[in-house]
């Protein structure tokens, strides 16, 4: 197992699969690496990227699982909540409102939908409404890099190399754009992966975009979000855009961060 530290990257990451990556920043440079941490995809074709999307199944906002707490209290989602953003609204992990809720890796948030937030109550003590609090966590959401049809879920088939992530259909040419501010720490071609952009948003979050056809910005920019950074790319006749949220090195569900379109 190799590891290799990209560029300007301070979170040590592993490549399980071979491949070259030439670096401008270094002079005849070629590194052989193990890839599909970073990316997580591969060459793509179209009989595998093309799945039906996973079934979803609604789970009543009023039963309490027989794993969870018996302390703990229900939220209305509001709408264009997130999970990420409910999460920071309670100060409580993630990972915790989703295995309380039993919440699918293709599932949105819908209007008005209860969730199951485990332990104590933080709002009773809190000088700030609900309402101002995630008020305050709203500017700090994600946004789409672009619209359009999910081809492939994170987690759909852990066997795949696509699993890290989603693939986003898109028209080639077509627009990327930040999905939240940022400073590019990788604006380079990775062999197999074509024209990828990596955002560091400084606060243990990356996001990362592949499969591009040209990249519009360059590495040590500071973008905001909405900024256009780059436009896709075809591959095997079909134009998408492979797109990763990674927390703290680790690649995380992006349904979990992005708001129901």
């Amino acid at each position: 197992m190799v590891e290799w530290q990209l560029p300007k990257l301070h979170t040590r990451v592993r490549f399980p699969s071979l491949a070259l990556i030439a670096m401008k920043n270094f002079s005849y440079l070629m590194i052989a690496v193990l890839m599909s941490t970073v990316i997580g995809c591969a060459t793509i074709e179209d009989p595998d990227l093309v799945q039906e999307t996973p079934e979803i199944r609604a789970i009543p906002p009023e039963v309490r699982h027989p794993e969870v707490s018996d302390v703990g209290f229900y939220h209305k989602v509001r709408k264009g909540e997130t999970i990420w953003r409910i999460a920071k609204i309670y100060q409580t992990p993630i990972d915790d409102i989703i295995q309380a809720n039993r919440i699918p890796n293709a599932a949105h948030l819908e209007e008005n939908q209860l969730l199951l937030i485990p332990g104590e109550d933080k709002t009773k003590d809190q000088k700030l409404s609900i309402e101002d609090v995630s008020e305050i966590s709203r500017k700090e959401d994600f946004s789409w890099p672009l619209r359009g049809k999910i081809l492939r879920y994170f987690g759909q088939d852990s066997r795949s190399p696509y699993h890290q992530g989603i693939c986003i259909h898109a028209h080639s040419g077509e627009g990327v754009r930040a999905a939240r501010a940022g400073r590019v720490i990788f604006a380079d071609y990775l062999l197999g992966y074509a024209y990828t952009v990596i955002v560091d948003h400084q606060d243990g979050f990356c996001s990362v975009y592949s499969q591009n056809s040209k990249i519009l910005i360059k590495l040590n920019d500071t973008v905001h979000q909405g900024d256009r950074i780059a436009e896709v790319g075809q591959k095997d006749q079909l134009s998408f855009l492979y797109f990763q949220i990674r927390k703290k090195g680790n690649p995380d569900n992006p349904l979990y961060y992005l708001p129901k379109l």
